[in-house]
């Protein structure tokens, strides 16, 4: 009889652990999913976010869905690490050194800053300065590094996936520049100023910021393609690629093909170095194709940029770079706090 009662007593308690696992498991998929929609949401989103309904199109409607997204992703991940996983593993590269060094450096900067309010929160049109979109992007680095580090494709968030999603969104965002460069935007009589211009775009208020974009998107691109063994994702990618020239050709804005020069030129070292392509040397006539033409346009003034040519577009007004590094050492003269750390993130207008 004893024996009986404690067959029945082993048969319950398994049968409860039983039912404890399956609804930590359930919880577990349930907040996998919230991590992953919500970075998928962020990629996408990201790039092409922009409010007529904000005084601050672009910065400040680009920095909450940052901060949104991030942070439902942080809390769904705090709450399976507790819930499901119930540890923290730490595997940490010198690349993740470097981002929690640059990360700490932002918060110390920000406690002795000489505006905390806006090195905290950012400055006005320049929202993303602060230290809470900084720690934002430290999350969403984080989440994507530990989707890399998965061994299987079972959770759903696959660095390839969102590589996706982004190439997705990036052809949008060259639909909309190309809308826009063409007038279509003014002669559809589209109830809005801002897309009336030539120069609007999703990403950037100006086509310096939106140039600059491409030519980082351009040598994301070629590095996946020299890589790729798939002819239709070799196919989709150089479509992307190659819209992406035409566009910077048509801009001509110096700053973006010196970023294209500096990102191509990097990347052919870097596979030429690691004899990864001793093989496949053919796969580096790509980049080198690319490098020859960044450098052309830099150096050599192509066409009738007159006011009535089609090519001639309003320019965005800064600061020349002189004068900015001259701000830049004046502020670290100031101090071994300054030199250190600096005046604090966002903090430039309190150093000019």
């Amino acid at each position: 009889m004893a024996n009986t009662n404690e067959s029945v007593l082993s048969v319950n308690t398994t049968s409860s652990k039983k039912g404890i696992s399956k609804n930590s498991s359930s919880r577990g998929g349930l907040l996998q999913t919230i991590i992953n929609k919500s970075l998928f949401l962020l990629v996408f989103l990201i790039p092409l976010f922009w409010s007529p309904f904000a005084s601050s199109s672009y910065d400040f409607g680009k920095y909450q869905v940052l901060f949104v997204l991030a942070s439902v992703s942080f809390l769904a991940w705090s709450a399976k690490v507790i819930l499901k996983d119930k540890e923290i593993s730490f595997n940490l590269n010198l690349l993740d050194l470097s981002v929690l060094s640059f990360l700490f450096i932002g918060i110390l900067s920000t406690i002795f800053s000489v505006d905390k309010y806006v090195s905290l929160f950012g400055s006005y049109g320049s929202f993303s300065d602060g230290l809470i979109g900084l720690l934002s992007l430290g999350i969403i680095y984080f989440l994507i590094r530990g989707a890399q580090k998965q061994t299987n494709d079972k959770s759903g968030l696959t660095v390839e996936g969102l590589l996706k999603t982004f190439f997705t969104s990036f052809g949008i965002v060259l639909l909309i520049a190309y809308f826009s460069i063409s007038g279509l935007g003014n002669k559809f009589s589209i109830n809005n100023v801002s897309i009336q211009q030539r120069i609007f775009n999703s990403t950037s208020f100006s086509l310096e910021g939106l140039s600059v974009f491409v030519s980082i998107a351009m040598v994301l691109l070629t590095g996946i393609i020299i890589c790729s063994n798939s002819k239709a994702k070799k196919t989709l990618l150089k479509i992307l690629l190659f819209a992406s020239l035409a566009l910077l050709i048509i801009v001509d804005i110096v700053a973006a093909w010196i970023v294209l020069l500096a990102g191509l030129f990097f990347l052919t070292v870097f596979a030429l170095s690691t004899g990864s392509f001793k093989k496949d040397i053919h796969q580096l006539l790509l980049p080198i194709f690319l490098v020859i033409i960044s450098v052309l346009f830099i150096f050599i003034d192509f066409g009738n940029k007159g006011s009535d040519s089609f090519f001639s577009f309003p320019r965005e007004q800064y600061l020349e770079q002189g004068f900015s590094y001259e701000i830049a050492l004046n502020t670290i003269k100031e101090g071994p706090k300054n030199a250190l750390i600096g005046s604090g993130p966002g903090t430039w207008l309190n150093d000019f």
